[in-house]
């Protein structure tokens, strides 16, 4: 988990901070917004996934 901290706004810049590490990075506003899209995505994507199709026989009983 990273700590997000507003310098600007949206249009601005961010500052990033590992909780684990200390490290700090400043990021701008547009790549955190694209950061939060593609995560938000990677969930939707796996949480709305179809199952694997299978042998329909393979769990009914003898």
């Amino acid at each position: 988990m990273r700590v997000w901290t507003p310098l600007r706004g949206l249009g601005g810049q961010y500052t990033i901070t590992d909780p684990f590490t200390g490290e700090e990075s400043v990021e701008p506003g547009w790549k955190l917004m694209a950061l939060i899209k593609a995560a938000t995505e990677r969930v939707w994507d796996a949480e709305t996934a179809l199952p694997p199709v299978g042998d329909s026989d393979q769990d009914a009983p003898a």
